[in-house]
Formats: C-alpha cells, structure tokens, sequence
C-alpha cells in the first residue's frame, strides 16, 4: 500500500449532526476527491482464541465463509464515521487493507459519512461473511 493518508490529528471525534447517533467524525481541514483518509480495517493477524470464537458463532448460523471479524480489526477513527446514503467518503480495497477515500470535497468542520451497505458489498465480495451486523441501526 502506497498512500499518503491524512495526518490522524486532521480529525475530531465530537457529537454527531444526527440526532441520536452518538459521536461523530468530523475534518479539521479541506479533503479533496478520491483523497484517502486512512486505513479502516487491517489485518488482525494470527490470533486462535478470536478465530475460534467468530468461528463457532459463523458455522452455528450455517456460514461455511471465512469470518470477517475474525480476521480484520477496525483501525481508529473509522468507528467514529455514521452511516448515511448520502455519504461523502467510501471504503475501497486496497491490497489486504480496506482504506476510507473521500467522494466529494468535504469543507472543514464538516461531518464525515459512508453508506455502511458499501462496505459490507466490499467485504462479501472477498468471500467473508460477518458475524456482527453493523446495519442494525
């Protein structure tokens, strides 16, 4: 992965523009088009307990496909950006990494969103499957 992502501290975890949903990710600075902004998911590495676990949960429900969860953790801050379908940023593939980009020009203070269905396409696509149901909201 050859990217020059944002400096982490271009972003602030405050309360979101929706009411209800908590805290929201918001952008100190200018972000242009296809911009990457980090990494959203990375490979968690070997870890037996935590494969086991997701594992045994997936194979209960019938799922024979490799547990996303199990093999990819979330990278801060993208646990802080809502869902929306009018999003301004999007997660993409990148190698073995799945990177947040910019989709439009988004103004300083701006709030961050993505479509949380897309990511969910991105991970089916690779043949995982998740346990926990993020789109429940």
């Amino acid at each position: 992965m050859d990217q020059d992502f944002v400096p982490i501290r271009q972003f602030q975890a405050k309360q979101s523009t929706i009411p209800g949903a908590g805290t929201g990710l918001f952008t100190t600075r200018e972000l242009l088009i296809n911009q990457p902004l980090f990494i959203a998911f990375a490979p968690r590495g070997d870890n037996r307990q935590l494969h086991n676990q997701y594992n045994q949960i997936s194979k209960a429900e019938g799922n024979l496909k490799p547990v996303f969860e199990a093999e990819y953790q979330q990278c801060y801050p993208n646990d802080f950006i809502n869902h929306s379908e009018q999003p301004n940023c999007e997660s993409i593939w990148d190698g073995d990494y799945i990177v947040v980009r910019a989709i439009k020009v988004i103004a300083p203070g701006e709030e961050l969103f993505k479509d949380y269905r897309h990511t969910m396409e991105l991970i089916e696509v690779r043949g995982f499957v998740m346990v926990d149901d993020f789109l429940n909201f």
